[in-house]
């Protein structure tokens, strides 16, 4: 479910012999506590739910003495309503002299990206390899969606420190905005980075392959200027779910001192990782970094790792 819901209701149902009339009984087991009503009946109301994970358990014990139970998971995602408005289009025939109509789609993510900056805005790029030559600044509160992993981006920067999408803004800026189901594409590590959020809350990645990125794949960090201090203003409603990345993080190979992170994350509060497949052994021994590292000397609050 996504913010800014707040309540849920689980139901349970009991069969077998000796199942009506049976007792039931919900609890909590995970998570920050939740309110709780109706923990002896076969729905249970759930409110107070804030961004993030919890698991609530239901036990049932039949007129026979019998006993069993079962737990349900229930996660909060951060609100991405308000990309719900106009969507322009981007397609390999396109033309980045059209206007971004779905009849007349741009050619690159640079150019929707630079064209559409309005909050609760989309950019839908349609199936296709989109071989971009400048980078993609993405403004605050417009989402990125492909379709799959036919949707395949890759670049020509190949410029240290530099990502294909860069989603940058003040500290605490409200981001409200997703980049999903696409392909990032490192092209055998001659890229740097493919993404890099920061300084903005409310923003999820998910559904979403980054392979052979030579530094980093994603950065996710509450700090804009790239200072190893933790910031004045955490940015929270972070997600990274459901993605894929694979060798994507380097160790210093000059000097040997330290390592990168397939995903990079410093200055958040309550941020979820969860559900994601990260691989990092695909380079020669002592030359491949984490599938998951801080940065800016972490600076991470509540930060939740799980099912990955």
């Amino acid at each position: 479910m996504n913010a800014p819901a707040d309540k849920v209701t689980l139901a349970a149902s009991v069969s077998g012999t000796g199942s009506e009339g049976a007792a039931i009984g919900w609890t909590q087991i995970a998570g920050t506590k939740a309110a709780l009503s109706g923990e002896t009946t076969a729905a249970l109301s759930v409110s107070g739910l804030a961004l993030g994970s919890y698991t609530f358990r239901v036990t049932a014990k039949s007129t026979a003495g019998e006993t069993a139970t079962d737990d349900v998971s229930v996660t909060v995602l951060p609100d991405e309503t308000l990309c719900k408005g106009l969507t322009y289009y981007v397609s390999p025939t396109g033309k980045d002299a059209n206007d971004g109509s779905q009849g007349s789609p741009w050619a690159t993510l640079a150019k929707a990206t630079a064209t559409m900056k309005t909050f609760g805005a989309t950019i839908h790029l349609a199936a296709g390899t989109y071989d971009e030559t400048a980078q993609s600044e993405l403004a605050p509160g417009v989402c990125i969606e492909g379709e799959g992993e036919s949707t395949i981006v890759k670049s020509t920067l190949t410029a240290d420190w530099t990502p294909i999408i860069h989603a940058a803004s003040p500290e605490g800026t409200d981001g409200h905005q997703h980049i999903s189901n696409l392909k990032m594409d490192g092209q055998s590590l001659a890229t740097f980075w493919a993404i890099e959020v920061a300084g903005r809350k409310n923003f999820s990645i998910h559904d979403t392959t980054v392979v052979d990125f030579k530094d980093r794949g994603v950065i996710m960090a509450g700090r804009a200027d790239n200072q190893d201090l933790a910031p004045t203003t955490y940015a929270t409603g972070l997600s990274f779910y459901n993605n894929t990345v694979l060798n994507s993080a380097a160790y210093n190979t000059a000097n040997g001192i330290y390592g990168r992170g397939c995903l990079n994350g410093g200055g958040t509060e309550g941020m979820l990782i969860f559900n994601n497949t990260i691989t990092q052994n695909q380079r020669p021994i002592g030359y491949n970094g984490w599938p998951i590292k801080g940065m800016h000397y972490g600076h991470n609050r509540g930060l939740k790792i799980y099912n990955n």
